[in-house]
């Protein structure tokens, strides 16, 4: 599972970072904005892409509690709606990530790209201590 986490992250920066090779590659002089428009669009997209995994992977583990709730009482079901909560706030990160993907221009992108592999590094860290913590909760 780490192993598979690693590659996840080291996907989303490799692929942004080739994707921004190319995109660097294409940037000679001024008659190839289009080009560079279009390259700017390729790594946005592949970038993401990377994002909506790491969120429906979310989703998937909120849809896991959900129905561990339905099951749980007292301190369980208070500790579980807590950690649910933990997993819409990184939801919402990445949501606002990906709102910034959309609307990065070539001059805003090193920022953008800088942000987001920030981003999606601590989402994926928190998500997996978040269950990591369901775990040990439904162990008990």
């Amino acid at each position: 599972m780490k192993t598979t986490l690693k590659n996840q992250k080291g996907t989303l920066i490799l692929a942004s970072f080739v994707m921004l090779l190319f995109f660097m590659a294409a940037c000679g002089g001024g008659g190839q904005q289009k080009a560079q428009k279009e390259r700017l669009n390729e790594v946005k997209e592949s970038t993401s892409q990377q994002l909506q995994k790491l969120k429906m992977d979310i989703d998937e583990r909120i849809e896991y509690i959900d129905e561990q709730i339905e099951n749980a009482s007292g301190e369980l079901e208070e500790q579980l709606k807590e950690v649910r909560e933990e997993l819409k706030k990184q939801k919402d990160i990445l949501e606002k990530e990906m709102e910034e993907v959309r609307a990065a221009s070539i001059e805003t992108w090193d920022q953008v790209l800088s942000s987001v592999t920030k981003h999606y590094q601590e989402v994926r860290g928190k998500t997996n201590e978040v269950s990591k913590k369901v775990r040990e909760m439904l162990d008990d």
